[in-house]
């Protein structure tokens, strides 16, 4: 099912610029093992079904990829 024009053109928007932010920064998300970190949240998560557990990876994992990401998002 496609969306509204107007929807078509934000989700364009935005896949060009997460791929153009994982472009620049992908050196700096493999120095922090970034894949293997969210892997193993998601992992622990589907074994604990723990919100409140999760919480803790997924807030350092955001805040880690918006402090490398901030310098290409204008």
């Amino acid at each position: 099912m496609c969306g509204a024009p107007g929807e078509i053109h934000q989700a364009e928007k935005r896949s060009q610029e997460i791929f153009y932010n994982q472009f620049f920064i992908h050196e700096d998300l493999n120095k922090l093992d970034m894949r293997n970190r969210w892997i193993g949240a998601i992992q622990e998560y589907k074994e604990n079904k723990d919100s409140d557990k999760f919480a803790i990876p997924f807030g350092t994992i955001v805040a880690e990829i918006r402090l490398i990401a901030k310098p290409f998002v204008s």
